[in-house]
């Protein structure tokens, strides 16, 4: 089945249950239906959007998102969704490497050059269902799409390269929707919560698709905001939400309450702390059902389902996938030993299908049948999978292996540090020393206090030798902190090495 069938589908059955809620407007199934046959049709017969042609979005979250996002799929398009506070030139190189023929973006894009052959569509909000509600020629739509067929490219957050389209079909999508549905007992009766970027492969698989398999639901906000989540919550307005870890953490920091809330609340998502999901849970009685995936992994390849649970892990694997662990010399490790995460798919397209225009850097990570994520992990003796950090990201300090979670959450635990994040600085004795990042909830800044804390919870070998504070870490749209930017050693950073 595809998208669109999927779509028409629940329309058919359930025409007047509420699919989208957004801002003030509702749109049934069968309304948001009609508005995005119509809006295929206005890409036909407008702008002449063929099978296979790709279109870039780039929006932030609103209604035309959603209606271009199911309506490319209806058309059998290829959709790239963008950051739209990205800057011009990396617009302008996404946007052609993707070999977009149209790019559909707010007004308040900063505006980027394309080639003379691609076209540009400027709107604002809401500005696409007045553009398509009268049109009629839904005979247009394209009826040789294919569910195999290629439908998106999501753009990797490059970090000291340009970002890697990564290809995933409309089966990939489906297959997500069906195993988050599942795993969650997600039913037509829930309330899915998403204010996460939609361009991001979090929501879209998620929630996007979980909501369109189940028939249920979607609450869709332009941004995160921890007081209208502990508002909505409170006045029961959804039953499932998309998280990434910092999201909790601020939830955490943020909640109004001691007591648990009036009903159950599902979160599905990864980077979820221990302990933030320990405090949430026993607190308000959030179900967190932490997962382990990335855009190229077709959403997720591991999850804590509603029947197969263990907190600190990142659950069980998918029945559609191999998750492995290799060693360095991509052997298959067994239980309880670290390495890194590879996958490979059980059937077809059910994870992505490489980079876009970059067979290279798609042979590179496919070494011997795997995907090779550049991930840490291990399993334990019942199956459940646990995720240690990038591999990119762990700490190397005199022959040890160090995760940066571990020493984060141990100055987490401080009441007024609100942030914090360890990365490693290169060092010609310990091969790298740690730095501590802090964002802090007081004016107040005692590195004796803080050395004091980390001197009595962490083993030596974990102890910074560097703090910062900073006002704000530099982040992703989706919240998550850009770690390679703090690995610089500037005036303001502490050395306790050289304080003593």
């Amino acid at each position: 089945m595809l998208i669109g069938e999927m779509l028409q589908k629940q329309a058919v059955e359930h025409p007047h249950r509420p699919f989208i809620k957004i801002g003030e407007a509702t749109y049934t199934f069968r309304e948001f239906n009609r508005l995005v046959n119509q809006t295929a049709a206005w890409l036909l017969r407008d702008y002449d959007i063929k099978k296979g042609a790709h279109i870039s979005i780039i929006l932030p979250n609103q209604i035309d998102f959603l209606l271009l996002f199911f309506a490319i799929a209806r058309a059998g398009g290829v959709v790239v969704p963008m950051n739209p506070h990205f800057k011009a030139d990396l617009l302008s190189y996404m946007v052609g490497q993707s070999e977009s023929s149209l790019v559909i973006c707010h007004r308040d894009v900063e505006m980027f050059e394309t080639s003379e052959s691609v076209k540009k569509i400027v709107i604002d909000n809401g500005e696409i269902v007045d553009l398509v509600r009268h049109i009629q020629d839904a005979d247009l739509l394209p009826t040789d799409v294919n569910q195999d067929d290629l439908f998106s490219i999501i753009y990797t957050s490059g970090t000291t390269s340009r970002p890697k389209g990564v290809m995933n079909t409309q089966s990939a999508y489906l297959a997500a929707g069906r195993d988050i549905s599942s795993a969650l007992n997600i039913s037509k009766d829930d309330v899915t919560y998403l204010f996460l970027p939609l361009f991001h492969a979090n929501p879209q698989f998620y929630g996007i698709m979980s909501a369109l398999i189940a028939g249920n639901t979607l609450l869709i906000d332009e941004r995160f905001s921890a007081s209208e989540f502990w508002k909505k919550a409170q006045q029961q307005e959804f039953t499932t939400f998309t998280y990434v870890g910092t999201v909790l953490s601020i939830l955490l920091k943020t909640m109004p309450f001691q007591a648990p809330l009036q009903h159950q609340i599902k979160g599905v998502g990864g980077g979820a702390p221990k302990e933030t999901w320990e405090q949430l849970t026993a607190k308000c009685g959030l179900k967190i059902h932490e997962l382990y995936g990335m855009s190229e992994t077709g959403g997720f390849v591991t999850i804590n389902s509603v029947s197969k649970y263990k907190m600190g892990s990142v659950g069980i694997t998918r029945d559609c996938v191999q998750v492995a662990i290799l060693n360095e010399q991509d052997e298959v490790c067994g239980a309880n030993v670290k390495g890194e995460i590879a996958i490979r798919p059980n059937q077809p397209n059910v994870i992505f299908d490489g980079y876009y225009n970059e067979p290279g850097k798609t042979v590179e990570v496919f070494s011997n049948l795997w995907f090779h994520t550049g991930d840490i992990g291990w399993f334990d003796q019942e199956g459940f999978f646990y995720f240690e950090g990038r591999k990119k990201d762990i700490i190397r300090k005199k022959g040890e292996n160090i995760s940066p979670t571990y020493i984060e959450e141990v100055f987490q635990k401080l009441d007024v540090v609100k942030e914090a994040a360890a990365v490693g600085i290169s060092d010609e004795i310990a091969g790298e020393e740690i730095k501590l990042c802090l964002v802090m909830e007081e004016k107040e800044f005692s590195i004796e206090k803080l050395v004091q804390w980390g001197k009595e919870h962490l083993p030596e070998i974990m102890m910074p030798r560097y703090f910062e504070r900073m006002d704000a870490f530099p982040k992703t749209a989706t919240e998550k902190i850009e770690k390679h930017k703090l690995k610089v050693l500037e005036d303001q950073v502490i050395d306790i090495k050289q304080s003593n």
